[in-house]
């Protein structure tokens, strides 16, 4: 099942990417360089103006930014609105600093110590993907329902209308 909900994501501290994960082949093979781009986008914003960036809109994509412990957690997602990435975002960078906290003050600059990360990310985001879908598919079932309730209303109040409509036509005759 493709992840509808988020694209990807990069987790960067101090402009060195410690960790990304991609569930579309957007921005796959270049994370070192778009990590370090992000990094310097906030950096700017927070030059400029003493606040961070939040979010960056491209043509198709959205990039949503949150420093957390200052770790840098940068997602994309298609330019849809969805609940589900605000907490699928909390959970990766809980998941993340419950883990790795530790190892990031000793941390030599090594990067592969984060690797297993990736079951977890995976498991997070599989997981509000599917309830997400289960969200939708429970949605749809109420509308349906309520779709459904509506048109046996009018039904009957047709059949009324129309019960009433012969009665009327009968008294005249």
């Amino acid at each position: 099942m493709k992840n509808k909900v988020i694209n990807g994501f990069y987790i960067i501290y101090d402009g060195i990417c410690l960790f990304s994960r991609q569930y579309s082949k957007r921005y796959k093979d270049n994370h070192h360089l778009v990590s370090a781009f992000l990094s310097a986008l906030d950096l700017f914003a927070k030059e400029i103006s003493d606040k961070h960036l939040t979010k960056m809109v491209l043509e198709d994509d959205v990039f949503s930014f949150s420093l957390v412990n200052n770790i840098l957690f940068v997602y994309t997602y298609d330019d849809v609105k969805d609940s589900s990435l605000e907490g699928i975002s909390k959970e990766i960078s809980t998941k993340f600093l419950e883990k790795f906290t530790s190892k990031l003050q000793n941390w030599n600059g090594e990067v592969t110590v984060f690797e297993s990360f990736k079951e977890d990310a995976d498991n997070i985001v599989s997981m509000k993907g599917k309830s997400t879908l289960l969200e939708m598919e429970h949605f749809l079932q109420r509308q349906k329902k309520k779709r459904l309730k509506k048109l046996k209303y009018k039904k009957r109040k047709g059949n009324r209308v129309l019960l009433e409509m012969e009665k009327t036509l009968k008294r005249e005759e």
